[in-house]
């Protein structure tokens, strides 16, 4: 079973976008990109430009379907996951290659590499406490969405908490950097 979410060629966009349909169908193109717009991830982006085209290719390749709205003028339509559009995507959510295992995208790790050019310690420590102030505001907005997510669905609730426990162990990372840098030299 696994691998057969690659063998469609399929990219984790397009895997997620299969699964939102799959589980919000039949739905609108527009409420999938609401959904992604809501998502507490950064990672993609619910623009127009990079839904649509990823929905246009599902289609192509047999995965979801569209229905047209009989009462709707402007041509809107309802979109599901085919039959082989839920086999390949319990095949994708089935397959872990060793990568899914990898830290995720981290903007604030990313920007640590470089943190020299900031030039003094005070510099260096005000971009770390400012990070930290962000993933601590960040980490209270996601407890308080939790109740919420719990109504929606259980899945809803464990993805949310997962994301919960990402943000605070940046927190907890970031204060070890600003513990390091009070006590040591500017970082090269």
């Amino acid at each position: 079973m696994a691998g057969r979410a690659r063998r469609a060629g399929l990219t984790e966009l397009e895997s997620c976008v299969l699964g939102a349909i799959w589980m919000r169908g039949p739905c609108s193109a527009y409420a999938i990109r609401r959904e992604f717009a809501q998502s507490n991830s950064s990672y993609w982006s619910s623009s127009s430009g990079s839904i649509y085209p990823v929905i246009r290719r599902l289609m192509a390749l047999g995965l979801v379907s569209a229905a047209s709205r009989p009462s709707d003028k402007r041509g809107k339509r309802d979109l599901a996951a085919s039959a082989k559009g839920r086999r390949v995507l319990r095949d994708w959510v089935h397959d872990l290659p060793p990568w899914t295992a990898m830290p995720s995208l981290d903007p604030v790790r990313a920007r640590m590499n470089f943190l020299a050019v900031l030039g003094s310690r005070a510099a260096q420590l005000d971009f770390v406490e400012r990070a930290q102030a962000a993933a601590r505001v960040q980490a209270a907005e996601l407890r308080r969405q939790l109740p919420a997510c719990k109504t929606i669905s259980q899945a809803e609730y464990l993805t949310n908490l997962g994301s919960l426990y990402e943000v605070e162990a940046r927190a907890n990372w970031l204060k070890q950097v600003a513990k390091a840098l009070r006590a040591g030299p500017v970082v090269r």
